[in-house]
């Protein structure tokens, strides 16, 4: 019984130097790969459980001197860049304005807007574990990416100025695929300063950390108008040039009285309805129309869910319609974004489909090299046909090369009301939508003063 096990010792003794150099070599192999695995398993799969801690010295040295990759407007102006000493680089934004839609980057805070959304490659982090390995074992800090924007520096600087002193927002789109020119949102923040002033700025009661632009929820009022009247032609409701009977009869909405923004002129149709912005028309539609039909309208026209944007949003919970009259005037359950607004308003010149916005325009890669970022196309449901689209467009009349669509909204049961402002030009063939709401504010002239000035301003700008 011991000769075999005998046999089997000498064996092992004798063995040539290179199987003993290729055991060995088994052996260092399979323990790289259980390296391997690890840092697979804890770097992507619980990658959750080892963030950076503010009790782990090595994590929070590795933290700080990574070298974050630069986010660029639409023509390559730096909005967003790492400088400094290599070993305690600092986040700068040139462009403090453009904070809504920029977000910002803090060691103590975290992230928010475009440096959350795409923070792993604005890091630099990798999946490919060889270069991984290398670089950790070298002690080398991550080295992002850079990423280009939809977003004009000098159209953000004008929209930051019209809105001023002024509570609110401004969206500035492109007509033809819904590019993100301008976004912003009043009160709001400096980055540069934010660890500064973090902890007023998360309890101030004006909450100028919140982006109104996509996160403020509003009621639209008679800023549904054009898009009821627009579904009213489709079910064969109303044609444009029928006659109304008492078009500026007085309504209530919590006690407060609603009637036409201007007296309309004599005979009254159903497209001086929509010029005078007449609200008990509308209402008697929407009781026509019906809750249904009212619930598909506001989900074809991206009114019920958010838009699929990289930027921080609410969670949204649409109740379902409760009286239909009031929801046709926008004073019942449905409250809506700026950047909802803007979607819905560019439908209406798209033939009545929904765009999906856009906000990055290209990304580098592991190697540095420019990669577009694919879009979806537009929604496959037409929330209105595109001839009623275009009759309502037409409808509203043209000033000064703007088409455009202005209304005091009632909100909230103080009667406070905003004014909302939404404007295309130009009028023969969009290229630019603008979408504008100043909280609190009765004097509407002051939103139609903003969105027409920052369409000219857009225009100018344009290459």
């Amino acid at each position: 019984m011991s000769e075999p096990s005998s046999k089997k010792l000498s064996d092992i003794r004798h063995q040539r130097p290179s199987e003993q150099i290729l055991a060995l070599s088994r052996a260092m192999l399979l323990g790289f790969l259980l390296i391997c695995l690890s840092l697979v398993y804890w770097g992507s799969l619980r990658a959750d459980e080892m963030q950076v801690r503010d009790d782990n010295p090595r994590s929070v040295e590795a933290e700080l001197r990574i070298h974050r990759g630069q986010i660029l407007d639409r023509t390559g102006r730096i909005l967003a860049e790492t400088v400094g000493a290599a070993d305690r680089p600092i986040r700068q934004y040139p462009y403090p304005n453009s904070g809504p839609a920029v977000g910002y980057y803090s060691f103590r805070h975290g992230t928010s807007g475009i440096e959350k959304s795409y923070d792993r490659l604005l890091r630099g982090e990798t999946l490919d574990l060889w270069s991984e390995l290398i670089r950790s074992s070298l002690h080398r800090p991550l080295q992002g990416h850079d990423l280009q924007t939809t977003l004009d520096a000098e159209a953000q600087t004008k929209a930051e100025a019209l809105l001023g002193s002024h509570t609110g927002a401004v969206v500035l789109l492109s007509a033809e695929d819904a590019e993100v020119i301008a976004m912003s949102s009043h009160p709001g923040y400096d980055p540069n300063q934010l660890d500064a002033e973090f902890d007023r700025l998360a309890t101030a009661e004006d909450a100028p950390l919140l982006n109104r632009a996509i996160q403020g929820a509003y009621q639209p009022g008679l800023i549904l108008q054009p898009f009821i009247l627009a579904a009213a032609i489709d079910e064969g409701l109303i044609r444009l040039s029928d006659e109304v009977a008492d078009a500026n009869q007085l309504i209530f909405v919590n006690d407060a009285p609603l009637q036409c923004a201007a007296e309309p002129k004599e005979p009254v149709t159903w497209q001086e309805v929509l010029k005078s912005r007449c609200p008990a028309p509308l209402a008697e539609l929407g009781d026509l129309l019906g809750r249904q039909k009212l619930e598909t309208l506001f989900t074809a026209f991206g009114f019920s869910s958010m838009p699929d944007i990289p930027l921080d949003s609410n969670d949204l919970n649409v109740d379902p319609v409760d009286q239909p009259s009031m929801a046709s005037i926008g004073q019942d359950t449905l409250t809506i974004s700026p950047l909802q607004a803007g979607l819905a308003w560019l439908a209406l010149t798209q033939g009545g489909l929904l765009q999906t916005p856009r906000l990055v325009n290209a990304v580098q890669d592991s190697e540095d090299n420019w990669q577009p970022v694919a879009y979806g196309p537009p929604s496959s449901v037409r929330a209105v046909s595109q001839s009623s689209a275009r009759r309502v467009v037409s409808a509203m009349g043209t000033r000064n090369d703007v088409i455009e669509f202005s209304s005091l909204v009632l909100s909230g049961p103080e009667g406070n009301r905003n004014s909302w402002y939404l404007g295309l030009t130009p009028a023969d063939s969009p290229r630019y939508a603008v979408v504008i709401i100043v909280e609190s504010e009765s004097n509407l002239s002051i939103a139609e003063q903003m969105g027409r000035q920052l369409l000219q301003a857009a225009i100018e700008i344009a290459p």
